[in-house]
């Protein structure tokens, strides 16, 4: 997953290719949070993966029931990112 987010362009179709859709417009929304990266485009990446995954309660729900931990994946990407 740290690879998929590191990618640019976003790639809907690549993403789509990648897993479940909830799942992956999720941790497109958690990306969106890091300081580093166009937050509009993966915000949109997400809209396009799930309609509606942006609200607050979607989130919300994503990070309840995701296996990915916010507080250890974003440090990841950031040092993937740096690379």
């Amino acid at each position: 997953m740290l690879n998929l987010c590191r990618e640019r362009p976003l790639d809907v179709a690549r993403w789509r290719e990648s897993g479940p859709a909830h799942f992956l417009a999720g941790l497109a929304v958690l990306v969106a949070s890091a300081p580093q990266v166009d937050r509009g485009a993966w915000l949109a990446l997400a809209e396009a993966l799930e309609p509606g995954s942006t609200t607050v309660e979607s989130f919300q729900q994503w990070l309840r029931d995701s296996p990915v931990r916010a507080s250890r994946f974003l440090p990841m990407l950031a040092e993937r990112m740096r690379e």
